[in-house]
């Protein structure tokens, strides 16, 4: 079975991610995730039931393509995709996602 590309992996992480955010509600700001009760907590703990754009991607990204996702994200934002998180609404976030799968896919 062939490897998948770094390039495919990314852009199937970027789904991921915004398959992660796309409910409102499984949408935070200012921690990477939060329980029920809005308390933070790591993004892999099963309390978590929402999560920001860096914790969805510690929840659904892999290693080697980590940096690639935050590189092509930063591309798209013009900055930092945590920040970026945390000052933009929900509608925006998963627009930035929405550009850069576009962009990334394009590449394949």
């Amino acid at each position: 079975m062939a490897r998948m590309s770094a390039q495919k992996q990314l852009v199937e992480d970027l789904w991921s991610i915004r398959t992660v955010l796309t409910p409102k509600d499984n949408w935070t700001q200012g921690s990477d995730a939060r329980d029920a009760n809005g308390n933070a907590c790591y993004p892999d703990m099963k309390e978590a039931v929402c999560w920001c754009f860096n914790g969805a991607l510690e929840l659904v990204g892999r290693a080697p393509v980590r940096e690639a996702v935050l590189d092509a994200v930063w591309n798209t934002v013009g900055g930092s995709p945590i920040s970026f998180n945390d000052g933009h609404t929900h509608r925006q976030v998963l627009a930035a996602i929405d550009k850069t799968i576009k962009r990334e896919s394009a590449l394949l």
